[in-house]
């Protein structure tokens, strides 16, 4: 990650991604870390499933664990179900409450169709058989366009779907009032929040100059076929 910030190398993968972000955050505890971006997502969110995934959360325990593409020191960690799930990240606590994280980056647009359904009904499937009667959370993680479309696929309910750019703002806001309590915790914020933003996640606030009282006439511009 440290070499995307100070852009000595660049990737375009999901792995990489995942790897980065994800295995940077985990080194926050839960609830003061990922579980306050997820809490700061759904807060203001009044929509069933939103209400159910706060509720979800307030169940998490401080023993939390980061399980990525299934496996743990080699080995594969979960297996009932279909053997062949990977999911991209688990969050698994000590009680078997658990969260999916499917992570989507530069992957084509998504559009719901049938392979994308597969997968995502592979994957709830997979929480279904291993966490059964637990709390259990799939949350997607992609682009605007792919979330949209989750959103709007019928097919697929239940999914918290947020974006790169949102999880960058909402880091943002958390920074903002310079008042969080352990150091360690804000540094990691810091460079998490500097990749973010070096793999383009910012969003667009509209075009603004720093120049006061600039005057702009039309002499300063040249239109194609006049004479100068």
């Amino acid at each position: 990650m440290i070499e995307e910030i100070y852009k000595k190398i660049k990737h375009f993968e999901e792995d990489e991604l995942t790897g980065d972000f994800f295995g940077t955050i985990k080194y926050i505890p839960f609830q003061k870390g990922f579980g306050r971006i997820l809490n700061e997502f759904l807060k203001e969110k009044e929509k069933q499933k939103f209400k159910k995934a706060k509720e979800i959360l307030e169940t998490f325990g401080t023993n939390v664990e980061f399980i990525f593409w299934n496996k743990q020191n080699g080995k594969r960690k979960y297996t009932k179900g279909e053997d062949a799930i990977e999911p991209d990240v688990l969050i698994v606590d000590e009680n078997e409450n658990a969260i999916l994280i499917e992570v989507k980056y530069i992957s084509g647009p998504s559009d719901g169709g049938t392979e994308e359904k597969k997968q995502i009904n592979r994957e709830k499937n997979f929480l279904n058989s291993n966490f059964q009667g637990k709390n259990t959370l799939f949350l997607y993680i992609g682009d605007i366009w792919q979330c949209t479309k989750i959103e709007r696929s019928e097919e697929i309910e239940n999914i918290i779907t947020i974006t790169w750019s949102d999880i960058t703002e909402i880091l943002k806001n958390i920074l903002k009032p310079n008042d969080i309590e352990d150091n360690y915790i804000e540094f990691i914020f810091e460079d998490i929040l500097s990749f973010l933003r070096v793999k383009g996640f910012e969003k667009f606030k509209g075009f603004r100059t720093e120049i006061e009282d600039m005057n702009v006439y039309d002499n300063y511009f040249y239109q194609y076929g006049e004479e100068k």
